[in-house]
């Protein structure tokens, strides 16, 4: 468990790299502007947390990523906070802790990346269905936030057609009371 935060420098032209094949769990993350290649379990948080990576973070095709979904404010799921580049790949797993549950238009940035975003999870295009999860379906977005920041999403419902009638007659309802006003 990482959880205190490692140095990971890079000064000047001089960058430093830690490689991890084992698992990088924790809170913790790293600082100083380095190169983090996580190659085995990466576990952003401590069930669950935002952890910084200063510094470019890469994963490799042997990568396990393992989000915690706990409610829906900041440090209630797990968030890659990365101050440089992200490079994606290997699998996503995504859990339910603490009797949390999916419902429509829900949103969870789990990746905020202020550099670029390079590829994706393991057949998880944009778009995607990660999974569905006591009926509702949660999918994956590399285009969130500014652009670059990876989020899972419920979908919005749609309207069924008696809430369409409803609507419309709310509609009307209210123009003839503003035309009685008048």
């Amino acid at each position: 468990r990482q959880n205190s935060t490692m140095q990971i420098a890079a000064i000047g032209n001089s960058i430093s790299t830690a490689v991890v094949f084992g698992s990088f769990s924790g809170d913790g993350g790293f600082i100083g502007g380095g190169d983090l290649y996580a190659l085995g379990d990466l576990r952003p948080g401590n069930s669950p947390a935002s952890v910084l990576f200063d510094g470019n973070l890469f994963m490799g095709q042997t990568t396990n990523t393992f989000i915690e979904l706990g409610g829906l404010l900041t440090g209630e799921f797990d968030q890659m906070l990365v101050t440089q580049n992200l490079s994606l790949a290997g699998d996503l797993s995504v859990d339910f802790i603490n009797g949390h549950h999916l419902f429509y238009n829900r949103h969870y940035l789990i990746g905020d990346v202020d550099g670029s975003l390079f590829g994706q999870f393991s057949g998880l295009d944009e778009g995607s269905l990660v999974g569905n999860f006591n009926g509702r379906d949660l999918f994956i977005t590399y285009t969130a936030g500014d652009g670059n920041d990876v989020a899972l999403f419920t979908s919005v419902p749609e309207p069924n057609g008696l809430m369409v009638v409803a609507l419309a007659i709310g509609i009307l309802i209210s123009r003839q009371r503003v035309r009685r006003v008048a």
